[in-house]
């Protein structure tokens, strides 16, 4: 509608009278689009590059410089009144770029204007001088360069920079184009949209032009992104529609015995027959109908959440059991942790909140998603109870004939392959844990370098100190995240054909029993176990403390003694030593910004525990010292440290 509606504005047999209000209707329709779908841009664009053509092909007019600042000075004063667009979107790239098409055309306009040549230069003169303030202010303000194109819209133009994007890489959907691809969806209205541009080249009336335009920058984008073919789609349709109307109507003619060349202009007696004719409009059903069988075919396959994203043409209820269920016994003040694909479906149809869905334009969120599905139990707990995650939902293609009996236990269309982009995607993000905040990195790990095979490690970091744990295993021929971290572990517990046997899939406790989750609770299965739903079971924050005797001594040979308790929040000891958890004793010389091991205390009988320490650091005026608790997830016990205690040298 937008360029419908353009386009009849900049018609010079309309009156002034309706090329202001068509100009208002293209901008309406701008606006409407920008409400909910940001490659409005894209529309604007093609405006402004219509804009330049026109110029370009020295057919600028009166008519065009109207037309171009009412339907894009409306929509930015409009525009900046949308939430989601604020004052920002005036500064960005491509509103920028729209204003300079706008200043060509003021130039323009003062130069038809302009009584004589020197009128001319002079204009000239004052735009380049202009311009050159403008791009300097813009430069030295940081302006131009913060507004330039990030994330999918750069990914987009530019599709080399996609993989160090690990966001906008890990959707299908923003994968390049095949020739393949492209025929499926459109078929043969490719061959058809071809000579549709040759038509309009040769035409080049105005709505040619933004055809023309339309066109190559649709096809570009569309090769660039495979998921807009839909930009691409109707401008091959209407590059087609005017290959098969000029092709179409001299056999048409013919048939019903029109004259469509004057006798004089033939260069041939014999006479074009009907059978001719019709023979023609039989060749272009040919290449239609096939086009449109397909279309019809694709209106039978069931939409995404009805089949279960996965890739069948069938039913499968699971995703839609899962929100059934999740509408009906969740509390409307329940947080889902779900990975971003299924935000929307969770936010719509229950009305729960999502850490993140199909619309974040927040990269963290969608990290910390990823971290927190990364981790272990203790650490992505302090993860989820920062988001105040009451239930976690995953998706799972456990093969049940999904990808052929003799398949990989796993088919790859859920998390359980999505857990590839997690780690890309998670690498480098900080949290907050009680020990301090925590840097989570990964690491892929080539294990045999003739087959490529290879695993990953997830390195944590905390004050400077390092713990590097590989998360993943070759399970069945399939490499999937191993029960050290909560994604591993939940979709592990739950698989249909029993439990995998790796060392990092077993219990820390009891290294030959397989490991399972503590600190989330199984409450919901759908019908083929696609679709699993756990609640969250916070494990209580125990208390701990430390203390030194004597709390100063000499500044060599000196010894002093830690001791102190561990309970539960309500006073009950801890007995760390039965379950082989020891508490971890550390000291800094730093004021806290590095801490250094100590010894680990492993008889811890009734909450107590004592460590003569002897081995002092020298060189010292005070270091600080403190213990911590690893926690215990099959006692629903947090991590635990304790509040630095100084140690002085005198």
């Amino acid at each position: 509608l937008t360029f419908l509606f353009f386009i009849r504005a900049v018609n010079p047999g309309k009156s002034l009278k309706s090329t202001i209000i068509y100009s208002m209707m293209s901008s309406i329709s701008l606006i409407y689009m920008s409400f909910s779908w940001g490659s409005f841009r894209y529309a604007a664009e093609v405006l402004g590059l219509f804009a330049l053509a026109m110029v370009v092909l020295r057919r600028y007019t009166p008519r065009l410089f109207l037309t171009y600042g009412m339907t894009l000075g409306f929509m930015l004063f409009i525009g900046t009144e949308i939430p989601l667009l604020g004052h920002a979107f005036l500064i960005e790239s491509t509103t920028l770029a729209l204003l300079g098409v706008m200043g060509v055309l003021i130039v323009m306009e003062l130069a038809r204007l302009a009584p004589s040549t020197r009128g001319r230069l002079s204009i000239l003169g004052v735009t380049v001088v202009s311009s050159a303030l403008i791009v300097f202010g813009l430069v030295s303000t940081n302006v131009l360069t913060g507004s330039l194109l990030q994330g999918k819209f750069l990914a987009t133009v530019n599709p080399f920079v996609r993989s160090n994007i690990p966001i906008v890489a890990s959707v299908a959907e923003n994968r390049p184009s095949t020739w393949a691809s492209l025929y499926l969806e459109l078929g043969s209205l490719i061959i058809l949209a071809v000579f549709g541009f040759f038509i309009a080249f040769q035409r080049l009336r105005e709505g040619d032009i933004l055809l023309i335009i339309f066109g190559v920058t649709g096809f570009y984008f569309a090769a660039s992104l495979v998921r807009l073919t839909l930009l691409l789609a109707p401008v091959m349709a209407t590059l087609a529609a005017i290959t098969v109307v000029e092709l179409g109507k001299p056999a048409m003619d013919i048939i019903q015995q029109a004259v469509i060349f004057p006798r004089r202009k033939l260069r041939f007696t014999s006479k074009v027959s009907r059978e001719f004719s019709l023979g023609i409009l039989l060749i272009i059903i040919i290449l239609v109908v096939p086009t449109f069988i397909n279309a019809v075919q694709s209106a039978y396959t069931p939409t995404t959440i009805a089949s279960a994203s996965l890739p069948v043409r069938a039913a499968i209820p699971d995703w839609l059991e899962a929100l059934s269920w999740m509408n009906n016994n969740l509390p409307h003040s329940s947080v889902v942790f779900a990975w971003w694909d299924y935000g929307y479906w969770i936010t719509v149809n229950t009305g729960l909140s999502t850490i993140s869905d199909n619309g974040t334009g927040n990269t963290t969120a969608i990290q910390v998603i990823a971290t927190g599905f990364l981790l272990n139990e203790s650490l992505a707990v302090q993860v989820m109870r920062h988001e105040r995650v009451t239930h976690v939902a995953i998706f799972i293609s456990y093969n049940r004939g999904l990808c052929g009996s003799s398949g990989p236990p796993f088919c790859g269309y859920g998390d359980d392959s999505k857990w590839y982009w997690m780690v890309r995607i998670g690498n480098g993000t900080k949290i907050n844990t009680p020990m301090g905040v925590a840097t989570v990195s990964y690491k892929q790990v080539v294990t045999n370098p003739s087959t490529g095979a290879s695993e990953y490690h997830r390195l944590v970091t905390i004050a400077n100190k390092t713990s590097d744990e590989r998360i993943t295993s070759n399970f069945q021929n399939v490499q999937v995240p191993t029960s050290n971290t909560v994604l591993g572990l939940l979709m592990r517990s739950s698989y249909p054909g029993g439990l995998p046997t790796d060392r990092n899939d077993t219990a820390p406790s009891t290294p030959t029993a397989p490991a399972t989750p503590h600190f989330f609770v199984q409450d919901f299965v759908s019908s083929s176990s696609y679709v699993l739903v756990y609640s969250v079971r916070y494990p209580d924050q125990p208390l701990i403390t430390a203390q030194l005797t004597p709390a100063i001594v000499k500044p060599t040979g000196g010894t002093t003694t830690i001791s102190g308790t561990l309970t539960t929040s309500t006073g009950k000891p801890v007995d760390a030593t039965s379950d082989n958890i020891p508490i971890i004793l550390e000291s800094s010389v730093d004021g806290g910004t590095k801490w250094d091991f100590i010894a680990n205390v492993n008889n811890v009988t009734a909450g107590h525990f004592s460590y003569n320490w002897t081995n002092l650091p020298t060189g010292q005026h005070y270091v600080l010292v403190r213990a911590r608790w690893p926690g215990d997830p099959a006692q629903l016990l947090d991590i635990a440290v304790t509040m630095p205690q100084p140690l002085t040298f005198m």
